[in-house]
């Protein structure tokens, strides 16, 4: 974990030793310059969490340095401690965001290690919130990253979905594929055109073939898969079917059930 630090600058030696006495024993390193060079010396080297500006300096006011510093240095607290009733300009660096707090001097001890205090804790309030925004926005870029890839593999599985469909369209003999559960799952228009007024989709074995006929298939559903052939049965008015039994896992399993050409048919053709 980093040390907390503060920067203290003023070119009066004798405060910026009144201020260290003070600080002794509080839970931050007190780090004192006299001068504009001194100050960006320390603030290139080590770690600083929040920078004391006395307002009174023989080149550059506090306010001046502080907005210096927020340029170079974003994150780091600046406080202003002023000798001197200049208030309007102290207020209006508070206002526009150069300067966190100001403290009058001579100042009161307490009201000054509170001040710090609170500074100290605001800074890593900002950090942290500086840190949340950033895992947010690297989730939102995550979020962003995966809905885009799911966008692909929808567009993909959809383009092969319409494929299949079309596929299943062109086969020549007429079928039709049940669930285990005897709920249609698909049929294509050679099949449909042979059984008028064919509800596909949520359709049953039961609108299809007479009692007789779906009982049979409903028992092959019950069987092992074959791995090839089926099993022919009679089908009735549709002419002798071919019943193939299909699984991808122990759950999804299902039959087609495929209309065989009568051999009057083929010679007809």
């Amino acid at each position: 974990m980093t040390e907390k630090t503060l920067l203290c600058i003023d070119d009066d030696e004798a405060t910026l030793r009144a201020l260290q006495r003070l600080l002794h024993g509080e839970e931050y390193r007190v780090l004192v310059a006299k001068t504009v060079s001194e100050a960006f010396a320390f603030l290139s080297q080590e770690t600083i969490q929040v920078v004391m500006a006395d307002q009174r300096m023989p080149d550059i006011t506090g306010s001046e340095l502080l907005q210096q510093i927020k340029e170079k240095y974003p994150t780091i607290l600046r406080v202003i401690l002023s000798g001197y009733a200049d208030v309007s300009a102290i207020l209006e660096s508070i206002n526009e965001g150069e300067v966190y707090r100001f403290l009058s001097k001579p100042w009161d001890s307490n009201a000054l290690k509170v001040m710090l205090r609170q500074s100290f804790e605001h800074y890593e309030l900002q950090q942290l919130n500086r840190e949340l925004f950033q895992k947010i926005n690297a989730q939102n870029d995550h979020l962003n990253q995966l809905n885009n890839a799911l966008g692909e593999m929808v567009e993909n599985r959809t383009y092969l979905l319409r494929l299949i469909q079309e596929v299943v369209q062109h086969i020549p003999l007429p079928f039709v594929a049940f669930d285990l559960e005897g709920q249609i799952v698909t049929a294509n228009a050679g099949f449909i055109c042979r059984v008028p007024n064919l509800s596909v989709l949520g359709g049953n074995i039961g609108e299809i073939f007479s009692i007789d006929v779906a009982g049979q298939i409903r028992q092959l559903l019950q069987q092992p898969i074959q791995k090839e052939g089926g099993e022919r049965i009679e089908g009735g008015l549709l002419g002798n079917l071919q019943v193939v039994l299909f699984s991808f896992d122990a759950e999804i399993r299902g039959a087609i059930v495929l209309l065989l050409q009568a051999e009057s048919d083929v010679k007809a053709r």
